[in-house]
């Protein structure tokens, strides 16, 4: 039997058998612009894609169609999951990573009751590229190593529409994103964060770093800068070049 499947959706369709994808099994499920409403859970042990061949490249939110689960959660990953422009919505978690499982998302939507991705090991890794994350509490107390936006792309071409937890990262790097809400401790060590933060009223800052203000059509938002030369060594890389924060911190 073949190691590799693609399996495309090509009418609107139910999803009740759980599903679980050996080590070794490579599977793409392509949807096609098609709805399907999962009542069981699929759990990746191998390699798993799903994606959706109407989504247009400049359209960050995915295809016409839908994978739209009522367990949790949606998707048990424990291997390598990859999300390319399809909209995924649960009842629940939409992803949960285990072990040293890895997810990659292109772009897309991931919309959840609970948390849209959680991890449960020091071991995984996710990178959002593109997309839009809609759900109550985005990213929870999640033990993993964190990649959102790609270098020097638009702010808007990643948005999280709720809350993305700082607690128990292992390492965080935000090249660019809109974030509603952050929540935890900040620590300049482990984490890299260049995007227009919303609303930060649970963000802690260790001593010497502020927030910066400004605004944009949309409203007002923040991003962290620094308040002495001690500190100044926290940089971001923009288009425009490397800036210091320093240069601009309140006297």
């Amino acid at each position: 039997a073949s190691t590799e499947q693609t399996i495309v959706i090509l009418n609107d369709t139910t999803f009740a058998s759980a599903k679980t994808i050996a080590e070794g099994i490579t599977l793409t499920i392509d949807l096609n612009g098609k709805t399907v409403i999962a009542s069981s859970a699929i759990t990746n042990n191998g390699t798993l894609t799903i994606e959706d061949s109407t989504a247009k490249a400049d359209d960050i939110s995915g295809g016409s169609g839908a994978w739209k689960s009522s367990v949790n959660p949606a998707i048990a990953n424990y291997g390598t999951l990859t999300i390319d422009g399809a909209k995924i919505s649960a009842n629940g978690m939409v992803v949960s990573l285990y072990d040293d499982a890895s997810m990659l998302m292109e772009s897309g939507t991931l919309d959840s009751t609970s948390y849209a991705i959680y991890s449960y090991s020091s071991k995984t890794n996710a990178t959002i590229k593109k997309g839009i994350i809609e759900s109550i509490n985005n990213f929870p107390n999640s033990a993993m190593s964190l990649v959102i936006g790609e270098e020097n792309a638009a702010d808007d071409t990643v948005i999280i529409g709720d809350r993305l937890s700082l607690n128990k990262l292992v390492q965080l790097t935000i090249h660019c994103g809109d974030i509603k809400q952050f929540s935890g401790t900040y620590n300049p060590e482990t984490m890299q964060i260049n995007c227009k933060l919303r609303n930060t009223a649970s963000l802690v800052l260790p001593a010497g770093y502020f927030l910066s203000e400004g605004s944009d059509e949309t409203g007002v938002y923040y991003t962290i800068a620094v308040l002495d030369e001690e500190n100044a060594g926290a940089k971001i890389e923009t288009a425009a070049g490397v800036t210091d924060f320093y240069a601009d911190a309140a006297s």
